[in-house]
């Protein structure tokens, strides 16, 4: 607990010196979230989107929080930001966990495996990819080289 207060402070400091530094407010939103401090996160995301109200990982973090919250506008929210084709690891991270946590095994997230970019048949991942993220990352390198054959590739679903 003692590095994440650390982070805040050096946060906080950042932005005493610029109060609409992107970074230093992403940062500190990363940081309540890390420790599940909700109605922080929220006042930080919403300090970020006012001064960056385009910043997508911002706006992932906010639907996450707003849909974990039960509105389910921000959880539709949460899906077309995952689903857009600029979307990054949080916004797909969030969406994931999100319905992780709600148990729902009948939706699905967005294609993310890292496979999928040299596997186009690889089945999507299912709604634990949040939860399974770190590992499935993890493993790129190894599936690229070791998890299919290389002239099976196209044939053959990853292993992963």
């Amino acid at each position: 607990m003692g590095q994440t207060q650390d982070a805040v402070k050096s946060f906080q400091k950042g932005l005493s010196i610029d109060p609409n530094d992107v970074e230093c407010l992403l940062g500190l939103v990363r940081v309540h979230l890390s420790t599940g401090a909700a109605a922080d996160a929220e006042a930080a995301v919403l300090r970020l989107l006012k001064a960056k109200p385009d910043h997508t990982e911002g706006q992932a973090h906010l639907a996450m929080l707003r849909a974990q919250a039960g509105n389910p506008e921000a959880l539709e929210s949460l899906k077309a930001l995952a689903a857009a084709p600029t979307a990054g690891y949080f916004e797909r991270f969030n969406l994931g966990s999100l319905l992780f946590e709600r148990g729902d095994r009948r939706e699905r997230a967005p294609p993310s495996s890292p496979c999928s970019r040299f596997l186009p048949a690889a089945p999507t991942s299912t709604s634990n990819w949040g939860a399974s993220a770190f590992s499935r990352t993890s493993r790129m390198a190894r599936c690229r080289t070791s998890c299919v054959p290389p002239r099976a590739r196209r044939r053959r679903p990853c292993r992963c």
